[in-house]
């Protein structure tokens, strides 16, 4: 589907000469007949095509007005379970398991 996309709102804007969100909507159209063959489904040919070339067009006018549809979420660590490896208030576990000699003068057996 984004190959199909692509070539597609690509022609669109040869053809017309024109950057704007009606490109995007024709190429969003173009893959309503791929959804359909996935979903086995004849409405989803010209109900599919719409629903995507409503959200390409979406896509285009918040690309033309700088706009974030999904903006990214910063996770406090990483993931998920970040928190259980956060140490910055406690003492770090592994610092029990370091082994350390103490001064120089002194030999590590």
């Amino acid at each position: 589907m984004g190959a199909t996309f692509t070539v597609v709102s690509n022609a669109a804007l040869q053809a017309r000469e024109r950057d704007d969100s009606y490109n995007y909507f024709l190429g969003g159209f173009a893959c309503g007949p791929i959804l359909a063959a996935y979903l086995r489904s004849k409405h989803a040919i010209l109900l599919g095509g719409l629903a995507l070339g409503i959200i390409g067009m979406i896509k285009k006018e918040s690309v033309i007005h700088d706009f974030t549809l999904f903006p990214i979420i910063q996770s406090h660590l990483g993931s998920i379970t970040g928190w259980r490896h956060d140490n910055t208030l406690t003492k770090d576990p592994l610092e029990e398991l370091r082994h350390t000699c103490g001064t120089k003068q002194q030999r590590c057996n």
